[in-house]
């Protein structure tokens, strides 16, 4: 029997956490210590029901279908700079992008004009909508997250739709105009903000990029291009993502693919658009919720599998107890350890919990949490096992191959 070991940045809703072990930095448990029920019938939830639940989860925090979003205007060009998608140099550190709001910085209001109080304005709204964003975030960052959207649509949306009580909240409160403005792609950003340098007291402003993956927001277009297109177009997307294409620098000419994709679905609807509908240098900074395009997908396609092909994996722990409370002593004296790396008696305690059929270790950034991963790929490749290491963004897999490659050890590892 295959065995699951995740690894983890997120902190769980703490109902379902049972027999935590919270450890110096890290923490670890087990995926299910109690078994999911129907509490109407006591009835044990099936892997279908528990499926459709998370879809359900996800559709309902989806940005798209948010009632309430914080959002700047747009960014304009002389305030940021749109090419940086494509400018981007890969394997570079993550850049942090200034907004150029110089005279929101270096004016006073006693300084206005006629002439620059329109620009100071504007650049001041930004600014009270950055602020807005970054409180509203701190207090809900489990659940929300800053991106700096792009690729936006503009597109007239059928009466229809707009009647349909299913569809987004965005798309009825944008038909109020005369179009609707969506997002394709969006960035998580970190809104930095210091002291200016010319001592007058105001804050600067700039977007920290939090990682390269560019994330796809389609989801809107469901109730526009019907559900058969939106499935082929969300595996069109999806496609992309495994490919590797969906991160920065992003082509233009994906863009341009991207688009020409969406209009073949959007021409079979009664959307109204032109060549002009797609505006790839229109960037917002928003506060959104956290919601995965892709594993929406991956759920959907296992919601395909027949249940009995699901019950000799690793997801059976998602409705059984089954193999799930092994907790065996670990003895660093008595136990032939092959930790290459550095490490402490906490990390070492993940070898406790590794032979039940899923475990999760979690922990906050900077905790070592690679480096565990390391050491126990290495440690178990010793002990004559196979592991197959996945991860959704290619950043992770890279830090632990680097690692990994320190040993010089032909055939220890192989890419796919």
């Amino acid at each position: 029997m295959a065995a699951f070991l995740c690894f983890s940045s997120m902190l769980f809703a703490p109902e379902i956490q049972t027999g935590v072990k919270l450890l110096a930095g890290l923490s670890h448990h087990n995926s299910a210590q109690i078994p999911l029920t129907n509490m109407d019938s006591n009835e044990t939830i099936s892997f279908k029901r528990l499926i459709q639940y998370a879809l359900g989860y996800i559709k309902l925090i989806n940005p798209s279908l948010s009632r309430y979003k914080v959002s700047t205007d747009p960014l304009p060009p002389d305030i940021l700079n749109p090419d940086f998608i494509f400018n981007f140099e890969p394997g570079s550190d993550l850049p942090s992008l200034r907004l150029n709001m110089d005279e929101f910085y270096s004016l006073n209001p006693a300084d206005l004009t006629d002439e620059n109080r329109p620009t100071y304005l504007s650049q001041k709204k930004i600014a009270e909508k950055l602020e807005e964003i970054e409180t509203k975030y701190k207090v809900n960052e489990y659940t929300k997250q800053v991106v700096l959207s792009f690729g936006y649509m503009n597109i007239q949306v059928p009466d229809d739709v707009l009647a349909d009580d299913e569809a987004p909240t965005t798309l009825k409160r944008e038909a109020k105009k005369d179009k609707t403005w969506n997002p394709i792609f969006s960035i998580p950003v970190a809104i930095k903000s210091q002291g200016s340098i010319r001592g007058r007291g105001t804050n600067e402003y700039s977007l920290q990029l939090l990682e390269e993956n560019v994330l796809p927001n389609i989801s809107f277009l469901q109730a526009i291009i019907g559900d058969e297109n939106y499935i082929k177009l969300a595996q069109y997307v999806n496609s992309l993502e495994v490919d590797g294409q969906l991160k920065l620098p992003i082509g233009r000419s994906l863009l341009d693919r991207i688009w020409a994709e969406v209009k073949t679905y959007l021409k079979l609807s009664d959307a109204v658009f032109d060549e002009d509908s797609f505006d790839v240098q229109r960037y917002v900074v928003s506060l959104a919720s956290k919601s995965n395009f892709f594993l929406s997908q991956d759920l959907a396609e296992l919601q395909e599998i027949d249940e009995e092909d699901l019950a000799d994996t690793a997801l059976s722990s998602w409705v059984s107890e089954a193999d799930m409370s092994i907790e065996e002593t670990i003895d660093e004296e008595k136990t032939e350890l092959f930790f290459p790396f550095d490490y402490d008696k906490y990390q070492v305690r993940t070898l406790s919990i590794i032979n039940n059929r899923a475990s999760i270790v979690q922990g906050p950034p900077g905790t070592g949490k690679s480096q565990t991963i390391a050491n126990i790929l290495s440690h178990l490749a010793a002990n004559g096992h196979r592991v197959l290491f996945l991860s959704q963004k290619d950043q992770a897999l890279r830090g632990v191959k680097d690692t990994l490659k320190k040993l010089n050890i032909q055939y220890l590892y192989h890419c796919h």
